[in-house]
């Protein structure tokens, strides 16, 4: 008995709940409480009872006013076992029901949430104000929700038109963009709205705020994943990932320990309320997160320095450099701009070649033989200085490497960074503790110092080669590889520049001293000891052009 009335009762309940709102005319003004509406629902439902306590109605409208050109959400919650709903608008259109019965009234049902959220389409301007009728019910009873209205204010803005000629200028391309800001503005407790964005170019990230959790929805035009993260830049930061794939939703949040695949792990966030959505080559992912979590906090009042990323593909993989972007934005307020991070691999690139390919040869030079002859007082300095920069930019560029990369030491270029880096050290300290020309032991310093030197600016060259690829991702774009290609031409280009450089002044020294050039050397076989004597004759010659002759 009891289980023939429960398969009854449920029977009534559905047929209650899939006929309800349809049975309701769309006649919004004359909706009132008390008032006999239907008799095609069963007993009291035939009658609208006050939904004031049960059907709360918000709208993401700043100051409650409509503006005509713009659209505006209507989020209906309900409570208890309140779910379907029928609205009715006044003026203006309405989406996101289940069964339209013209542009200003719908239906929603089969309700399965307690919150439902519409589009609401303004209306011309000079409408006036805006009434919303909405009714929710169940399977007993059906409520007539208070009041609700939204007011005309001024238009949105528009931009200026512009006639445009043949030869008129490109468009102006506008900088990142955040939605209406101020106190409190992007606070909705239900999460039912997005009340607050920040877009730049194709990106764009709206979201919603309670006091315990924060609400995204990530859009960006791509066919793979996209990513919102949290810090100051990716290596220690995190972020929620997602990508849509078959209609399935896959969003979860990670920790970014370094740049590779592999080093993004996911974490224990619980990510709830997913969804995604993939059209047109747009994909946008839809979730809810904790504002504070073991792992990491989102302020929900200050700035939060931002960092989002997006690829081609579905699921985790590498992304190229311009697919990303950095931001601060205010969560609360909803204020919101882009920021220009340096770029770290060219400051480390720029200082490690000003260094071994423009100080380094040129301190070499000031020490050869044809410009101490020619600037016997100034060439030492010469040497000097120029040595003195080239161990600056070194310094400079490693302590970048080792500050911002990823794991700088595990690779080749790396590795053979720090060793140069060494023997550049022992070289300066080799040149601190020069002996005095009439020590016993300074011919052997002269051929040790002039050998480390040479080998020094060899290995340095080298690994700025090695350094154009070690940044490369998986995934570089062809134009990136390009600019590679590029660099190394140019790279190459001036070190045959220097080469031609030293064999001029080799030549001019040997025409001028009377000395063998570096063939003539080698072809003869000279010992060390036949080598420390040419450097005698070249320093007795130098001295001698202190002079005014040439001996």
């Amino acid at each position: 008995m009891a289980l023939t009335l429960t398969r009854a009762a449920l029977t009534a309940c559905l047929c209650v709940v899939s006929a309800f709102p349809g049975y309701y005319d769309c006649n919004g003004p004359s909706w009132t409480i008390g008032t006999f509406v239907t008799d095609r629902m069963e007993d009291s439902a035939r009658t609208l009872k006050d939904g004031s306590s049960i059907i709360t109605i918000t709208s993401d409208a700043t100051g409650g006013q409509w503006r005509a050109g713009m659209t505006h959400t209507i989020t209906v919650t309900t409570t208890g076992t309140v779910l379907p709903n029928k609205l009715q608008v006044s003026a203006g259109t309405i989406t996101g029901g289940t069964s339209d019965q013209g542009p200003t009234c719908i239906n929603k049902y089969p309700a399965q949430s307690l919150s439902h959220s519409y589009t609401f389409t303004s209306p011309p301007e000079g409408s006036g104000t805006v009434n919303f009728y909405i009714l929710a019910g169940n399977a007993d009873n059906v409520y007539l929700a208070p009041p609700f209205s939204l007011t005309e204010g001024p238009p949105a803005t528009r931009s200026p038109t512009t006639t445009m000629s043949p030869t008129a200028s490109p468009a102006i391309t506008l900088p990142p963009s955040a939605s209406t800001t101020g106190k409190d503005a992007c606070v909705d407790q239900a999460l039912s709205s997005f009340p607050c964005s920040y877009s730049d170019g194709g990106f764009k990230v709206e979201w919603s705020l309670s006091d315990t959790q924060i609400r995204f929805r990530v859009t960006q035009s791509t066919s793979g994943w996209v990513g919102l993260g949290y810090g100051s830049r990716m290596i220690g930061s995190y972020a929620t990932i997602g990508w849509c794939s078959g209609g399935t939703a896959t969003i979860e949040e990670y920790k970014l320990n370094g740049k590779s695949v592999g080093a993004v792990n996911t974490i224990s966030t619980p990510v709830s309320d997913r969804s995604c959505t993939e059209a047109g080559g747009t994909t946008a992912i839809t979730y809810t997160v904790p504002l504070s979590t073991s792992d990491r906090s989102i302020s929900p009042s200050g700035t939060v320095k931002a960092i989002y990323a997006w690829g081609s593909n579905d699921g985790k993989s590498s992304h190229p450099s311009s697919n990303s972007g950095k931001a601060e934005i205010n969560f609360n307020t909803g204020e919101g701009k882009k920021t220009e991070e340096t770029n770290w691999e060219v400051v480390h690139g720029a200082s490690m070649w000003l260094s071994f390919a423009l100080f380094m040869p040129t301190g070499l030079f000031m020490a050869s033989g044809y410009v101490k002859m020619k600037l016997v007082n100034f060439w030492f300095y010469g040497h000097i200085g120029a040595q003195f920069l080239a161990f600056v930019f070194a310094l400079t560029g490693l302590i970048v490497a080792l500050q911002y990369f990823e794991e700088p030491l595990e690779s080749s270029h790396g590795e053979f960074g720090i060793a140069i880096f060494a023997i550049f050290c022992v070289q300066i300290l080799g040149g601190i503790i020069r002996p005095k020309k009439e020590a016993s032991w300074r011919s052997k310093w002269e051929i040790s110092h002039k050998s480390i030197g040479a080998l020094l600016l060899t290995f340095g060259l080298i690994n700025v080669f090695l350094g154009f690829g070690a940044g490369e991702g998986e995934e570089e774009e062809e134009d990136e590889e390009g600019d590679g290609q590029l660099y190394v031409g140019l790279h190459v280009g001036w070190i045959i520049f220097l080469i031609i450089i030293a064999i001029i002044l080799n030549r001019l020294w040997s025409r001028q001293a009377g000395l063998p050039n570096a063939m003539e050397l080698k072809d003869e076989g000279l010992d060390q000891q036949s080598v420390s004597e040419m450097d005698n004759k070249e320093e007795s010659i130098v001295t001698h052009s202190k002079r005014g002759t040439v001996v």
